[in-house]
């Protein structure tokens, strides 16, 4: 896959070496809960959005949820390191903040709501 905005990016990595990568993090949680039976001994990466050349392990990121982020995929997410910096997002840009539970369950939902 092409990744057209570094900041949106992510990859999964399985157990057997083979990567999948993704321009939303959204269309990554998606994958994984859908297309994935067994994800023991993966790992899913996501990028910063405020430091796009640093991978963070996608459970552990901060996300936001916001309308005024234009992602590739129409998600409006995006992950960050820092709980911080997500929430000097949240109250310039407005949204929600989100867990790695929240973002894969909505995931799993009809339509991605998220």
């Amino acid at each position: 896959m092409t990744i057209s905005d570094p900041r949106f990016a992510g990859e999964i990595v399985t157990r057997t070496g083979r990567v999948y990568r993704f321009d939303d993090p959204a269309c990554l949680a998606a994958f994984r809960r859908e297309q994935l039976r067994d994800t023991t001994g993966s790992m899913a990466w996501v990028n910063d959005f405020t430091h796009p050349d640093r991978w963070l392990d996608a459970s552990t990121a901060s996300y936001l949820r916001s309308d005024a982020l234009h992602t590739p995929m129409a998600s409006g997410l995006a992950a960050f390191a820092d709980p911080a910096h997500a929430d000097s997002a949240r109250t310039a840009l407005g949204g929600t903040r989100l867990t790695w539970e929240d973002v894969a369950t909505a995931a799993h939902e009809p339509r991605h709501p998220l």
